[in-house]
């Protein structure tokens, strides 16, 4: 009995989930076409109504070369914009979302894991200082051995082979960027010498 429930409480997950998938499909084309007849709206009642008032307003019920030039002005834009605006909705609708790079992720995750590795040696030293500050405080003739075990608690950050891998070169643009730093200082400190 037991199984066969399994069985049919995975069928009506499956059953929902592609009924779910098609809704969102019929849902996505909906919006695309109220957005597409809301836009036609706002340009017909802009062109036909509120550009003519704007210009009767602005240089009277007269026709005028200014009043058609102005017009024609800012119907060139008011139709660059819209165009923009379609050009840009239609790009967000067609572009594909994407993956993250692997190579990419990987090299944050080491950097990461660096850090996680050196906040947790801060830990330890921090909590080894506060045991040493209780120890100097029943036994203060132990103190030389305390400090050699928290020098060596300073050097256990990362492994040699994962400092490698970080400081390879994935940070040549970094390194790049202080040399030009340094070269920008020296170039300053020569011209200062000069003046």
């Amino acid at each position: 009995m037991a199984l066969l429930w399994a069985s049919t409480k995975e069928n009506f997950k499956k059953c929902l989930e592609n009924i779910l998938q098609i809704f969102m499909k019929l849902m996505g084309l909906f919006l695309m076409t109220l957005v597409v007849i809301l836009m036609s709206i706002a340009l017909y009642a802009y062109f036909s109504t509120l550009l003519p008032l704007e210009l009767n307003f602005l240089f009277g019920e007269d026709p005028s070369t200014s009043k058609k030039t102005f017009g024609t002005i800012q119907s060139i834009i008011s139709i660059y914009l819209v165009v923009l605006i379609v050009f840009n909705y239609y790009e967000c609708l067609s572009t594909d979302p994407g993956t993250v790079n692997k190579e990419q992720y990987l090299r944050w995750k080491r950097i990461d894991n660096y850090l996680k590795k050196k906040q947790e040696a801060e830990q330890q030293q921090e909590n080894g200082q506060q045991n040493q500050d209780n120890i100097n405080e029943i036994q203060p003739q132990a103190s030389s051995s305390n400090a050699i075990i928290n020098d060596e608690q300073e050097n256990v950050v990362i492994d040699i082979d994962e400092k490698q891998q970080l400081l390879s070169d994935d940070f040549e643009d970094v390194n790049k960027i202080f040399n030009l730093n340094n070269q920008f200082i020296n170039i300053i400190k020569e011209l200062i010498e000069i003046i």
